[in-house]
């Protein structure tokens, strides 16, 4: 089908070519065929973006403060005002050329487009030469002399300004061409079937065979190339956003006092378990997608299993106990410093913790307990009790029926505790005569339930179905919402909508900005 599109486009492009008029030309672009044109499309796309955002910031912040209103600034902002331009004097035609059939371009369109790229171009020539002959001129000597003992001033390659010039253009240009180069032989070997010989036809299947019979072979979402390429990048992504924002949050709440309630100190916890969660399925995707040798050991499989059980079904507890301490604070006020004291607060999120890891460590033992002499192939991106069942050719009906008793009591029990939680608090938002306050009261109860039901719901649907409904593409579409997206969102919808989480953050940005003040 590949092959036949692309021969399909060549016939299109051609045609295009011969009912072209004398007085334009074709744009034969980067790549005729389809899959690299996308790449190449986003590729672009990206690029031209941050070229756009970065050289506009640059500028508005050059204008919007006095004290860089210096010559380098203003040279600056020539430069980023060049950048602009000169972008996007190719790269929106670049962008069309990759999505429309007509490639075509007028003489005249032709002429403009050299005419502004020659002009532009030359000019960035000439400003980056001026630029480093202004810094020249910001005497190195004199700096070096200036310099506070405990410090040093490193003095460069050369003070020579046509030498520094060359530097300044060599060296960007070096650092560019080897981020390109081997960023383009990455790509071209992964979406180039040709280029997976000799090396990369030992693909999957062939290590499945030379895999010994303690392993498995996890298949991953995809094994299409350019698949595998935006997944990588969408789950590196959602791991980034994971760790920086339940991280920024552990951290908030350690350095302000008026944190140290109940209701961070579950958040804390939380936060804790979205990065263990992640972190136990989120790397191994990411490797998995790089590499070839797919292959999980039993030990390692068991080891992921046991901590994603773990760890979910903490989350699980915890999220109804954080749905409980609210309804105590908004539905029993006077009665909340008794109910959720500090000795309440420990024993539940200990209680948590252990009954979680105790539960995970009994449906692990007797899940590995089983045979499994069917396919080593794994039709998913981690390993799941629900499809190791499925997998296993002894009788596992003891072990779905502790599955669904397990799922039961942690999962089922939490939801219905959130839920009446939430029930009880919206009853008495209701009350609340102020429409602006009981409209932000709402605002928040919605945003609480949506992430709520998402990851219960999720898990109810993989662990309490029966398995002869099993899909392989369903479970691992509804896996990826529990495992990555809800963790992703759990410190955004709890926290960082919070008033004084926010209030925090910006004390503590004002404060280190003060201090960095002080110290110039």
């Amino acid at each position: 089908m590949l092959k036949i599109s692309y021969i399909r486009q060549l016939l299109n492009i051609m045609e295009d070519v011969n009912q072209t008029s004398p007085e334009s030309f074709i744009l034969l672009g980067l790549s005729n065929v389809p899959h690299l044109q996308a790449i190449f499309f986003l590729v672009f796309f990206m690029i031209y973006t941050m070229t756009l955002s970065g050289n506009l910031l640059l500028i508005i912040v050059v204008r919007l403060n006095p004290k860089l209103q210096t010559p380098m600034y203003f040279f600056l902002s020539n430069l980023s005002f060049i950048d602009i331009c000169f972008s996007s004097t190719i790269v929106p035609k670049i962008l069309v050329n990759t999505v429309v059939m007509d490639r075509s371009i007028s003489l005249l369109g032709c002429a403009v487009q050299m005419y502004f790229h020659l002009a532009l171009g030359s000019t960035e020539c000439i400003i980056l030469a001026v630029m480093a002959y202004d810094r020249n001129k910001l005497n190195s000597i004199e700096e070096v002399n200036q310099t506070s003992p405990g410090r040093f001033t490193p003095l460069g390659l050369s003070n020579v300004p046509y030498l520094q010039a060359i530097c300044f253009l060599v060296f960007p240009m070096m650092y560019i061409m080897t981020l390109s180069g081997n960023l383009l032989v990455i790509i071209m070997v992964r979406i180039n079937p040709k280029l997976q010989t000799p090396i990369h036809d030992l693909n999957v299947m062939k290590v499945m065979n030379q895999t010994s019979p303690g392993r498995f072979i996890l298949l991953g979402l995809s094994n299409v190339p350019f698949l595998q390429s935006i997944f990588f990048l969408l789950f590196l992504m959602m791991y980034i956003m994971t760790l920086s924002g339940n991280l920024l949050l552990i951290i908030v709440v350690r350095i302000n006092p008026k944190l140290q309630t109940p209701m961070y100190f579950f958040l804390t916890n939380l936060s804790i378990l979205d990065i263990g969660f992640s972190s136990n399925i989120v790397p191994k995707i990411l490797m998995n997608t790089l590499l070839m040798d797919r292959s999980i050991s039993m030990l390692e499989c068991a080891v992921q299993m046991y901590f994603h059980l773990a760890l979910g079904s903490t989350e699980c507890i915890i999220l109804a106990v954080m749905a409980y301490d609210r309804f105590a604070a908004i539905c029993r006020p006077l009665h909340y410093n008794a109910i959720m004291s500090k000795k309440i607060c420990a024993s539940l999120a200990v209680g948590s913790w252990c009954m979680s890891f105790m539960n995970s460590a009994i449906h692990v033992t007797f899940t590995f307990h089983l045979a499994y002499c069917k396919s080593p192939y794994i039709h998913h991106f981690f390993c799941e009790i629900p499809l190791f069942l499925r997998m296993s050719c002894q009788d596992t009906r003891l072990n779905e029926i502790g599955m669904y008793v397990g799922a039961s009591i942690i999962v089922m029990c939490s939801f219905i505790v959130t839920l009446t939680s939430y029930v009880h608090i919206i009853y008495t938002i209701l009350k609340i005569r102020s429409s602006h306050g009981r409209q932000k009261a709402f605002s928040t109860c919605a945003s609480h339930l949506t992430v709520v039901i998402l990851y219960y719901g999720t898990i109810m649907f993989v662990y309490l179905r029966p398995l002869s409904t099993y899909s392989p593409e369903t479970d691992k579409t509804v896996s990826i919402i529990y495992t990555t997206v809800t963790p992703m969102l759990n410190p955004i919808v709890y926290s960082i909508r919070n008033e004084k989480v926010k209030n925090t953050i910006k004390r503590k940005k004002k404060h280190e900005t003060t201090r960095s003040n002080g110290k110039h």
